[in-house]
C-alpha cells in the first residue's frame, strides 16, 4: 500500500496540546443512555484523533468534511477497550453533541481514552472515567394531604434501581395518585404500589385528599319542625352542629342518628361519613271537655283527646222542650250553632247551655181587696206559686196578672181572706185551669200540683 510522503522540513516544531477533554451528563435517546464527549487540542500539523471506550459504542453525530489523515500512524492504544473511533485533522476539536458514547450500563463504571497525533507522530493522550451514575430520589407528600409513604428514603440511588413505594392514608383521607417528575417529564399512577426504574433525578409526590361527606337532616313527622338545619357537606373530621325547632303543635323528643339517639334540639358531632339525622317529634294532645247546662237540657258529643291542630266538631242536641242557647267557654259565648267546629291548640272546656220553653200564664182571682177612699184597708185573697205570692202584695187591688213561666211542674196554693169583722171573709171555692196546664188533683183542693205545657189561664174562685 502506497504511503504519502510528506516533507516537513522545519514546519512541525511543536507537539499536540490537549486543551479539554470532557464527558457530559447522562442523557437518553428514547431509553438508550448516552454521554456527549467533547474535546479540543492544538497542533500546528494535526494528523489524527483516536477515541476508545470500555463499554457501549461511539457514534460521530456530525462528521466533518475533508477529515482525512495526512500520514499513517500507529497511535497509543489502551487495553480492554470495546469500541474505537478515529478521525482526521478536522476532528481536533469536537463541540458538544458532536460525539455520543452510548452506554451498556450507566450504573457500572466507564472509561474513555483519547489520543492526538501530528504528522511527525508526536502524540498527546488523556483518559477520563466515571464510577457509575447515581441519582437523587425525592419523595414528597402533598401539603394538603395526610398520609404516609412506605418505601426507600429520599437519597441517592444507582442508575436502574427499581424503586417501589406504597402508602397509608390517614383517617379521613384517601389516596388519589402518585405524581412523578423524572427525565421523562411528569406522569401519574393511581396504583396501590408504584414501581419504576430510577434512570434520572426523580421526585415522587403522593397526593391525598380529605373525604367530603353530606349530613342530611329530616324531621319526623314531616312538617313537625318550624326551623331545621339544612343539608350540608363537611370535610371528614369536621364538627357539624344541627338544630331543630318544633312547631307549636309538636314537642322535640330526640335526634335519631341511625345508631343511637341524642336528646336536646341542638346536637354537635364529628363527621365521619354520610349520615342522615332525623329530628323526632311528638305531637301535642289536648282534652276537649264538654258539659250541658242544665244537665237535662240536652246532650253533648265530641268530648275526647285530640292531636294538636286537629279540626274538632262538637254537637249539642237539645232535649224535648229545650232550646239551645250557645257554646260557652267560661262566660264567653263562642258559638250559637249546635254544631261547632274549631281547631284544637289547647285544652278546651265548653259548656252547652239550654233553656226550657217558657209560656205566658194569666193568673186571675175572683175578688180584689176593698178600698175606702184612696186606701186599701183590707187584704186580698191571693195565689201562691211554689211559695211565692203571685200578686205580691196584700194591698194590690188587681184581679189579674201575667207571669212568664218555664215549662214544668209547680205547686199552687189558694190563700183565703179570714179573721176580719167589718168585711166578709173569702174562702177558696175552686180552680179553673185553661190552656196548657193540667193537674191530677181535684180542682176544689186549695193546694194542687200542676204541669205547665203551654200558655195557660189559672183562675182561683173565692166566696
Amino acid at each position: 500500500m502506497a504511503v504519502e510522503v510528506v516533507e516537513l522540513k522545519d514546519v512541525d516544531n511543536m507537539a499536540p496540546r490537549i486543551d479539554s477533554f470532557e464527558i457530559g451528563k447522562l442523557n437518553h435517546e428514547n431509553d438508550k443512555p448516552y454521554l456527549d464527549i467533547t474535546w479540543s487540542a492544538t497542533d500546528n500539523c494535526p494528523n489524527s484523533v483516536s477515541v476508545w471506550v470500555d463499554q457501549g459504542y461511539l457514534e460521530r453525530r456530525y462528521p466533518d468534511s475533508d477529515n482525512t489523515m495526512t500520514a499513517q500512524i500507529n497511535p497509543f492504544e489502551p487495553e480492554d477497550w470495546k469500541d474505537k473511533w478515529t478521525g482526521g485533522k478536522n476532528s481536533f476539536t469536537v463541540a458538544p453533541c458532536g460525539m455520543r458514547w452510548y452506554l451498556d450500563d450507566p450504573a457500572a463504571s466507564g472509561t474513555v481514552w483519547i489520543a492526538f497525533q501530528d504528522v511527525c507522530c508526536n502524540e498527546a493522550t488523556e483518559t477520563t472515567s466515571f464510577e457509575g451514575f447515581e441519582f437523587d430520589l425525592g419523595i414528597l407528600i402533598e401539603v394538603e394531604g395526610m398520609g404516609k409513604v412506605i418505601g426507600p428514603e429520599p437519597g441517592r440511588y444507582p442508575y436502574g434501581k427499581e424503586i417501589c413505594l406504597t402508602y397509608e392514608a390517614t383517617d379521613c383521607w384517601y389516596f388519589v395518585e402518585w405524581q412523578v417528575e423524572d427525565r421523562k417529564g411528569t406522569w401519574t399512577d393511581d396504583s396501590r404500589e408504584l414501581c419504576f426504574p430510577l434512570t434520572g433525578d426523580s421526585t415522587v409526590t403522593a397526593i391525598f385528599k380529605q373525604y367530603v361527606y353530606t349530613v342530611y337532616v329530616v324531621d319526623d313527622p314531616t312538617g313537625a319542625a318550624s326551623e331545621l338545619t339544612a343539608d350540608a357537606t363537611y370535610l371528614c373530621g369536621a364538627t357539624a352542629c344541627v338544630d331543630a325547632t318544633p312547631t307549636d303543635c309538636y314537642d322535640f323528643l330526640y335526634w335519631n342518628t341511625g345508631d343511637a339517639t341524642e336528646s336536646g334540639p341542638s346536637y354537635c358531632f364529628t363527621v365521619e361519613g354520610d349520615v342522615t339525622l332525623t329530628a323526632v317529634f311528638k305531637i301535642k294532645q289536648y282534652e276537649v271537655t264538654l258539659s250541658a247546662s242544665p244537665t237535662n237540657g240536652g246532650t253533648v258529643t265530641g268530648a275526647d283527646t285530640y292531636d294538636c291542630g286537629s279540626e274538632v266538631t262538637v254537637v249539642a242536641t237539645p232535649a224535648d222542650f229545650y232550646d239551645f242557647v250557645g257554646w260557652f267557654a267560661g262566660e264567653t259565648l263562642v258559638s250559637t250553632n249546635t254544631e261547632y267546629t274549631f281547631t284544637v291548640t289547647e285544652d278546651v272546656d265548653l259548656e252547652a247551655r239550654f233553656t226550657i220553653e217558657s209560656y205566658n200564664v194569666v193568673f186571675i182571682r175572683s175578688h180584689p181587696g176593698v178600698r175606702v177612699g184612696q186606701v186599701v184597708i183590707t187584704p186580698n185573697p191571693d195565689i201562691k206559686l211554689d211559695e211565692d205570692r203571685v200578686f205580691g202584695n196584700d194591698l194590690v187591688l188587681s184581679l189579674e196578672t201575667t207571669l212568664v213561666l218555664e215549662r214544668g211542674n209547680y205547686l199552687l196554693e189558694a190563700l183565703n181572706r179570714t179573721g176580719f169583722t167589718l168585711i166578709p171573709n173569702l174562702t177558696f171555692v175552686t180552680w179553673t185551669l185553661e190552656g196548657g196546664v193540667s193537674t191530677t188533683n181535684p180542682w176544689t183542693s186549695g193546694n194542687i200540683d200542676i204541669e205547665l205545657t203551654g200558655d195557660a189561664t189559672i183562675t182561683a174562685t173565692f166566696n
